[in-house]
């Protein structure tokens, strides 16, 4: 079985968690809560990636007062490489999450927007999306 990579923008450890859990074994979550971190990585990380997955809105830990970025930041470095994987922005800012899209579908990145909703849109509503572009079994 091939071990298929996806790189995931999200800032709440509880979210995380239930990320994790819900991944079947064929799948490893890179998971980053700074985007600026996670635009500089690009370059290390996007080969091989399956699949993306960004917030928008990034929250510090209590006390911290660095700029983690947003998820605009991960997609303006996005869209200086050539689109290798699917784009799902799972972010609940619907004005951020739609220019988000948009402007990775302008950059040639098949962008799909998941509007987090009810308890348990992770486990329903996100890895069903996970699976529709992803020819995996979960």
């Amino acid at each position: 079985m091939k071990l298929r990579k996806l790189l995931i923008l999200e800032d709440d450890t509880t979210l995380v968690d239930r990320f994790r859990a819900v991944l079947g074994d064929d799948l490893h979550a890179e998971f980053w809560n700074d985007a600026h971190r996670m635009a500089r990585r690009l370059k290390r990380t996007l080969p091989g990636a399956a699949l993306i997955s960004l917030d928008h809105r990034l929250m510090p830990p209590l006390g911290m007062v660095d700029d983690l970025g947003d998820g605009m930041t991960v997609v303006r470095a996005l869209c200086t490489y050539e689109p290798t994987c699917p784009v799902l922005v799972h972010a609940d800012e619907r004005e951020a999450a739609t220019a988000m899209v948009e402007r990775l579908t302008r950059a040639g990145w098949r962008a799909t927007r998941l509007e987090p909703g009810g308890i348990e849109w992770i486990e329903n509503d996100w890895i069903e999306a996970v699976r529709q572009h992803l020819p995996v079994s979960l």
